[in-house]
């Protein structure tokens, strides 16, 4: 029972432990050689630890539907005396520009050639992998300088400059900062 003022809705609104979350990722170990055709050699890497925290807010109670309605946000606090440090270098496929291209070839297959350039003038890319360290892939985030004065690349900030790019976060009016889970930490999950 979830009545407001039980002991099982505070434990419910506010887990009083935190959750093991773990992370492993799959580091491309011969890039130069995918670039040129090979096939990819991976080697797993982790675990990265976190500990996860949830909790919700805005409860509201709707006693005829029997029901409660609420806000959730997930809060993870990296833990390196558990697991790695998160400095360690990883080499997968650059995030940012696979997501783009998939959804340009996806969406607006007419618009690729212009995205290509686009995608070069923002990131100059010499191999379509990224490396750097885990904690920037994945928290603290991979820098997008939208200063850039070329057409197709202005288009594609526009997208981080409305929002559109989940998990970029502005650092001033031309520079965003993209990780895969850094900008979703401790913000609103949606309502339940």
């Amino acid at each position: 029972n979830l009545k407001p003022g039980s002991e099982p809705r505070e434990m419910w609104e506010k887990f009083p432990f935190a959750l093991n979350f773990s992370i492993y990722v799959f580091n491309v170990t011969n890039a130069d050689e995918v670039q040129n055709g090979g096939k990819p050699r991976v080697q797993q890497v982790g675990p990265f630890v976190f500990d996860e925290w949830k909790d919700k807010y805005d409860l509201e109670d709707n006693e005829d539907e029997d029901s409660v309605s609420y806000n959730m946000r997930n809060t993870f606090i990296f833990r390196p005396d558990r697991g790695l440090s998160g400095e360690e270098f990883i080499v997968m496929p650059h995030p940012l520009v696979q997501f783009i291209a998939i959804a340009v070839k996806r969406d607006k297959e007419v618009m690729i050639n212009m995205i290509s350039e686009g995608i070069e003038a923002l990131f100059k890319p010499t191999t379509p992998f990224v490396r750097a360290p885990f904690m920037d892939i994945f928290f603290r985030g991979i820098d997008v300088d939208c200063s850039v004065d070329h057409f197709a690349a202005t288009a594609i900030c526009l997208n981080f400059h409305t929002g559109a790019v989940k998990g970029a976060v502005k650092v001033n009016e031309t520079h965003f900062k993209f990780s895969l889970l850094g900008g979703a930490n401790h913000t609103d999950a949606g309502r339940f």
